[in-house]
């Protein structure tokens, strides 16, 4: 990877994975070795692209960083970000609104607010159910055998 500025360029797989029609870089689970309550970070997912396409871990995490902060960018400048397979985070705009404060019961004016959603796609939560199932069955059957 080399840099121009601030803006980072990456090698001929990730331009790839980028054409149109061209398949999605695979990140196989073997790097991101999940257990049952793991919090998935930047550096497993540095670590796992570094482990992956040899990028080195520096490129790796240039790489998840330039990824993220074009995300932010676009969420800052009030656009929507639509990842094909994967969800929407769609900016929301709430307007002031009456709370009560729920110590003393007084209402309070909550001041408009944009906030930010996400929302899976139907195919990444097919998935993931599916895996979730499949895992509990597994369990299941593991629990059985003992």
């Amino acid at each position: 990877m080399t840099h121009s500025g601030s803006v980072p360029t990456f090698p001929e797989p990730f331009l790839a994975a980028t054409e149109k029609g061209a398949p999605p870089i695979q990140i196989s689970g073997a790097q991101l070795s999940f257990t049952e309550h793991k919090t998935v970070t930047k550096a497993d997912l540095a670590g796992a692209i570094h482990a992956e396409t040899g990028l080195s871990k520096k490129a790796s995490v240039d790489f998840v960083d330039s990824i993220l902060g074009k995300i932010e960018a676009a969420l800052i400048a009030g656009d929507n970000v639509k990842l094909s397979g994967f969800g929407n985070f769609c900016i929301l705009n709430k307007s002031d609104r009456i709370g009560r404060n729920p110590k003393t019961g007084q209402s309070v004016t909550i001041e408009a607010r944009r906030i930010v959603t996400f929302r899976a796609s139907p195919r990444f939560s097919d998935r993931v159910t599916q895996a979730f199932r499949k895992r509990s069955e597994n369990r299941s059957r593991e629990s059985v055998s003992q």
